[in-house]
């Protein structure tokens, strides 16, 4: 039955989000007080459902509100949306998840390395998003990674990548040759630490 209901919300959500996705786009640009909570289910939505590409959205929060307005928002979006898919696997899908791990040996060496290193893996693979986020949350939901350790260093680890997008929001109806520096740059620096992570993940296991 609590499988049953969890799926029906999850139903339910991805209509709501895939029907209305131009009318949040909408009101998040507009600005007002309506728009900040707006945009913040907006955010948490995009944690399951990614309609439309992080880096876009979180460049019109940027232009729409500012640097620390903008962050505080899609932060508080985000971190709501990983809490609650953490609590969905580790008390509503358990069971499927780790049938679905089971099908990829490599992932189990990250949920053993989370429960004994459990915020500095966080922090890592937010910085360093060598597995996608979706994933990281379902594998700290199944292991025996605390809720509170989890949300802080999520959020540190979100906390860069965000200021980073909102100001490259802001630059783009400023100076938008310095928002595509912006954007360029940090793609750069991210692919260069994935790939040395990588290479660095398969001598230890060579």
């Amino acid at each position: 039955m609590k499988k049953f209901f969890t799926i029906a919300i999850y139903t339910l959500l991805v209509i709501l989000l895939f029907i209305n996705k131009d009318v949040f786009l909408a009101w998040i640009r507009s600005g007002d007080e309506l728009s900040i909570i707006i945009s913040m289910l907006f955010f948490a939505l995009l944690v399951f459902f990614p309609v439309v590409p992080f880096v876009v959205a979180a460049g019109i929060i940027g232009a729409s509100f500012g640097v620390i307005l903008g962050t505080a928002i899609i932060l508080s979006g985000v971190i709501a949306g990983t809490i609650i898919m953490f609590l969905m696997a580790r008390y509503g899908f358990q069971d499927w998840v780790q049938r679905m791990l089971d099908k990829f040996p490599k992932i189990k060496n990250y949920k053993t390395y989370f429960e004994q290193n459990a915020f500095i893996g966080i922090l890592g693979l937010r910085i360093v998003p060598i597995i996608p986020s979706p994933l990281v949350n379902i594998l700290c939901g199944i292991t025996k990674v605390r809720l509170e350790t989890f949300i802080v260093a999520s959020l540190l680890g979100k906390l860069p990548r965000t200021v980073i997008f909102t100001i490259a929001g802001i630059q783009v109806t400023q100076n938008t040759i310095l928002s595509i520096a912006i954007y360029a740059v940090y793609f750069l620096l991210i692919s260069i630490l994935v790939t040395w992570k990588m290479k660095q993940q398969t001598n230890v296991h060579t």
